[in-house]
């Protein structure tokens, strides 16, 4: 399908998530914005009552894939297989919005500063670092990236990202993600995916006007120490 606007918003789900979507992402601040973008729900397996409901909203690309990955693995088919934007926001089914202008809002914040992405980042990178994250970074071929040398992480791949960014996971292999469903593994590919990007000088900027004040994860309250403020 040829792509209507240069924007591509892609939302990584999974089966029987269809309330967890209505009432985070797809919310009304989503909806008033509906006609600014390209929108891709990349299911991880099959619920009839999901792609019915997920339908009324006409995505222009909808994908059932194999259960396997974890939402990273639905962000990793997106963006080998969307090629062409400008812009791409990625989400998981449980992130919203504050208010209703955040499409122009980012847009303008991401075009109007020298930067690549904009999320919410967690500093250092190096925090909280999981038990096995040596063992997996080596599986997955990056043994090379200490967390110590890096300032930050984007919490879940989730953001708005200009399309050079993109180009650069493409040209290293895409997203990265596990062949299972295992939470430890997809938060040490959490942090890859961002090393990949800050490795190779795509920069990073905290959607202003600080940690999960304009681009929310359900109702969650962080700790403060984990922010990067604009």
């Amino acid at each position: 399908m040829e792509n209507r606007r240069n924007t591509l918003m892609c939302i990584a789900t999974a089966p029987n998530r269809w309330h967890i979507m209505e009432k985070y992402c797809f919310n009304e601040n989503f909806r008033v914005n509906r006609d600014k973008l390209d929108l891709c729900v990349v299911f991880n397996g099959y619920d009839v009552d999901s792609m019915r409901n997920t339908l009324d909203l006409a995505p222009e690309h909808l994908v059932v894939r194999e259960n396997y990955g974890m939402d990273q693995a639905a962000f990793d088919y997106c963006v080998k297989t969307f090629k062409d934007y400008e812009t791409y926001i990625l989400v998981h089914d449980d992130h919203w919005f504050v208010d209703a202008n955040w499409f122009d809002y980012l847009h303008q914040v991401l075009y109007g500063n020298d930067v690549d992405v904009l999320g919410n980042l967690v500093t250092p990178g190096w925090i909280n670092k999981p038990e096995t994250y040596d063992v997996v970074a080596d599986v997955l071929g990056f043994s090379h990236f200490d967390p110590r040398n890096f300032p930050c992480f984007m919490q879940g791949q989730s953001g708005i990202y200009k399309k050079k960014a993109i180009d650069c996971l493409r040209a290293n292999g895409g997203v990265p993600h596990g062949r299972t469903n295992t939470r430890d593994v997809a938060s040490i590919c959490e942090r890859l995916h961002s090393f990949i990007l800050l490795s190779n000088g795509i920069k990073f900027a905290q959607i202003p006007p600080g940690y999960e004040k304009y681009m929310r994860h359900r109702e969650h309250v962080f700790d403060p120490n984990l922010m990067v403020q604009a």
